[in-house]
């Protein structure tokens, strides 16, 4: 195929231009660890404001924020992670996501840039990851030097959403 769209609507890209194709993700940090999230999900990056406790709520489940007058729920990304918690210091942001038709806060160590990766510079997880990194890494790849998870925002809403349904 020479690229284009066909009859259905459909695109089809050549190989030339899907080795060429780059995707946005946002690169961040947690549990002294770095991923990305794909640009897309990502709705807002934020300061933290105050967060509201949640009587009963457990990790990862940090409490809410009032974000313009909508109540979000922040999940602490290195819980999912490592089973730690984020430091919430001066570099700490909430990175507000769509998820599974849910928005939710992910609370990290950084938010640092925006990479534009390659598509063809995506590769599957390593299967040397822990269980729990597994469950939430999508894909890997390099951003320079640094080898990146690709984080899955419906898989890790959805597990948050499932870990609160049973308390």
């Amino acid at each position: 195929m020479d690229g284009g769209i066909t009859e259905g609507g459909i695109l089809h890209l050549s190989p030339v231009q899907e080795a060429a194709a780059k995707l946005s993700f946002v690169v961040l940090s947690a549990a002294h660890e770095s991923y990305v999230l794909e640009i897309s999900k990502v709705l807002e990056i934020i300061r933290i404001p105050g967060i509201t406790w949640i009587p009963g709520a457990r990790p990862p489940v940090r409490g809410l924020i009032n974000l313009r007058g909508s109540i979000v729920t922040v999940l602490d990304l290195a819980e999912f992670v490592s089973g730690n918690s984020c430091k919430a210091d001066e570099r700490a942001r909430i990175v507000v996501v769509e998820g599974s038709g849910l928005k939710v806060g992910l609370l990290v160590e950084s938010a640092t840039s925006v990479a534009e990766i390659p598509a063809d510079s995506i590769h599957p997880p390593m299967t040397t990851l822990d269980e729990a990194q597994r469950k939430f890494i999508l894909a890997q790849t390099n951003i320079g030097q640094l080898l990146v998870g690709i984080l899955d925002v419906d898989g890790l809403v959805l597990q948050a959403r499932a870990m609160q349904a049973s308390t």
